[in-house]
């Protein structure tokens, strides 16, 4: 009934339908992070009739209308939108983690290292580019500490627009980080 009020489809996908096990053994793991984390690379796949698709992590919370994300306007080389992660905010200052992101992750401005939960895909732009093939390789070639994310961040460098951080701020940060949240929220 929710469905049907609210214009809403829920659909069940089947992954080895869309990417082979071969493929996705390639693909490191971590004590906290299964194969599953690399599941949003073939967006492009599943939803490849679409013109956009606004993937959420599972624990997301939505509090507000999703349709600004949505309707958000994508510069010609914009792929992807996103908000900064944050989170990592708390490693700008710390000289192991740029030595990391500018060396491992070849990352120039470390300020738009963005998060992975909230993202909204220009799938034309996606596939166009063949960007599930570069996340794959990036990903299997590279031994990234916060995996699929990483990865997002190498291969969309200077690719995302970045969001409001009002749609993608963890509960657990924002106590943490208020006065720097209320900094680039003003």
């Amino acid at each position: 009934k929710l469905c049907e009020e609210q214009s809403v489809n829920i659909r069940f996908f089947n992954i080895n339908d869309i990417v082979s096990k071969e493929e996705l053994e390639t693909l490191p793991t971590k004590k906290y992070w299964s194969l599953a984390t690399y599941f949003r690379f073939f967006v492009g796949d599943i939803f490849s009739e679409y013109e956009r698709v606004l993937y959420l992590d599972s624990d997301t919370i939505v509090c507000d209308s999703i349709d600004q994300i949505l309707n958000v306007s994508l510069k010609q080389d914009e792929v992807l939108a996103a908000c900064i992660d944050i989170g990592m905010m708390r490693y700008l200052q710390d000289a192991n983690w740029q030595f990391y992101a500018r060396n491992n992750l070849k990352i120039n401005n470390l300020e738009n290292y963005f998060q992975a939960a909230v993202i909204l895909f220009d799938i034309k732009k996606y596939n166009a580019e063949e960007f599930r093939s570069r996340l794959l390789s990036s990903s299997a070639s590279n031994d990234y500490k916060y995996l699929d994310q990483d990865a997002l961040n190498v291969v969309f460098q200077n690719r995302v627009k970045l969001l409001d951080l009002r749609w993608n701020l963890p509960w657990s940060l924002k106590a943490f980080y208020m006065n720097e949240v209320r900094d680039m929220l003003s």
